[in-house]
Parts: structure tokens; C-alpha cells; sequence
């Protein structure tokens, strides 16, 4: 077991048992289960895309939210001497993740079973989950935009 680096909200280890590899990221906020829940969700809605994700083999909340997956081989894009035609891949990974069919808005949609927590309409999610109104009355108030704006 040892730390990988570059995690910017979790905290992140590389485990090996046998010739299995796994990523273990852990995080201290209690309602981070839901976003890994949602996260595992999507995972399985891209792979079932064709799109190549690893695979999640637990989420859980005790001691703390944690997700296991498993490690996927490969090498960051950054530099990479065929760097277009990843891009361009992953540009057709993206087309296929955007294809995913949801229903409502915010937080909570298809990967939850919650009903009353569900934002039905963009309306409701800008209202009820964003705060639209009280988030452009701190903009306005503190001189970011001007009442006309607003």
C-alpha cells in the first residue's frame, strides 16, 4: 500500500495483492459516499458505452467514504508523442459519455433512489440546489455585477 499523488479532495493509495492492483480513495466528509455513489453510477453508464473506465468494486461510509477500484495501466497524455490521436480518442470517449441518458438536474438523478430529493426541472435545481437568486444578490452586493446585470 503506498500514496499516489495529485488527489485534489480525497486521499488516494495504490494497494497490490497478488498480481491485483487497486485505487483506494478515501475521504473525511461523510456526505462524499453520495458523490462516490453517483461516481460509481457513471462509471457503469460509460463502460456500458464502450468507454474504457476502471472498474468499482465497493463504496462504502465506514470508518469514512471510501471507493475501491481497480488500477487501470497507462501513462498521462501531456507529452505523449501521439498526443492528437489521443486527444481525438478521448474526444469520441466524450460523444459517448454526453450520449448517457439521464432525467432531472443537481446532485441526485438516476443513480440515486431518492424521489424527494430529485430536481424535476432546470427551475427547480437553480432554485432549490443552486440558490440562483442568492448567488446573484452576493455578486451584485459585492460590486461583480451591476444591477442591470443582475
Amino acid at each position: 500500500l503506498h500514496a499516489l499523488g495529485g488527489g485534489l479532495s480525497n486521499q488516494v493509495f495504490k494497494a497490490k495483492r497478488g498480481t491485483d492492483v487497486f485505487v483506494i480513495r478515501l475521504n473525511d466528509d461523510p456526505a462524499k459516499v453520495k458523490d462516490y455513489l453517483k461516481e460509481q453510477w457513471a462509471m457503469a453508464a460509460a463502460r456500458a458505452q464502450g468507454v474504457p473506465v476502471p472498474e468499482v468494486l465497493e463504496v462504502g461510509a465506514a470508518p469514512i467514504p471510501f471507493m475501491v477500484s481497480r488500477a487501470v495501466a497507462g501513462e498521462e497524455a501531456t507529452h505523449h508523442r501521439e498526443r492528437r490521436a489521443v486527444l481525438r480518442s478521448l474526444g469520441g470517449f466524450l460523444r459517448r459519455i454526453h450520449a448517457v441518458p439521464t432525467s432531472g438536474f443537481g446532485q441526485t438523478f438516476d443513480w440515486s433512489g431518492n424521489v424527494l430529493s430529485r430536481k424535476e426541472t432546470w427551475r427547480d435545481y437553480l432554485k432549490r440546489e443552486f440558490r440562483g437568486e442568492a448567488r446573484i444578490e452576493a455578486l451584485e452586493r459585492h460590486g461583480v455585477l451591476a444591477p442591470p446585470q443582475a
